[in-house]
């Protein structure tokens, strides 16, 4: 079985990131939950001097202020938590396919180029993301996969990313699940 430090995506999803990089993010949601009840405990005690004093108008202002930090750094952690849940759903998928996986040499070409700015593209002819064919053969049959999948509505998801900007025309190492039909993209050895 593989290491899932060696696997860099699926062609399916796209990039994918090993479990280091969800430490970072569960502390960086710690460190916001403790900066937002900082900011709690802080109005609650300005407010009480406030009051006191009656002069309510500062106050009030104050705590606009205050709250709209607060939305803004309650934001982070719900955006952060929804990549934390979907990079481990992706997880576990790919330890399902790994199950079968067969490592093969495989060609990745460029299918499309979706340039973003054609202002800057211009003087800096790179493409912002690619959709890629990767080309395999397994068991004496040619296959070839594109990047990407069809939703519940028959739109195209991850299919164009910048991600497949370094793979694109090069030979690359796969993993290749029959039983499920799908493509995991190694860390190449240079």
């Amino acid at each position: 079985m593989y290491d899932l430090n060696q696997i860099v995506g699926t062609l399916k999803y796209g990039q994918f990131d090993s479990t280091k990089r969800k430490y970072l993010i569960i502390a960086f949601i710690v460190i916001t939950a403790v900066v937002i009840a900082g900011m709690v405990g802080l109005i609650y005690f300005i407010c009480l001097e406030q009051i006191k004093e009656i002069n309510p108008l500062p106050v009030v202002n104050f705590v606009l202020a205050i709250i709209g930090v607060i939305f803004g750094f309650s934001i982070i952690p719900i955006f952060c938590s929804y990549f934390l849940i979907r990079n481990e759903r992706i997880r576990n998928k790919i330890i399902l396919w790994l199950e079968d996986a067969v490592e093969l040499g495989a060609y990745c070409e460029t299918l499309l180029e979706n340039f973003e700015n054609p202002l800057l593209d211009q003087v800096f002819p790179s493409p912002s993301s690619v959709k890629i064919r990767v080309k395999f053969k397994y068991n004496g049959k040619h296959f070839s996969r594109d990047s990407g999948y069809k939703d519940k509505n028959g739109h195209y998801k991850n299919d164009y990313q910048s991600f497949w900007c370094k793979f694109a025309d090069k030979s690359i190492r796969i993993l290749y699940s029959p039983k499920y039909d799908e493509i995991i993209i190694l860390k190449s050895d240079s």
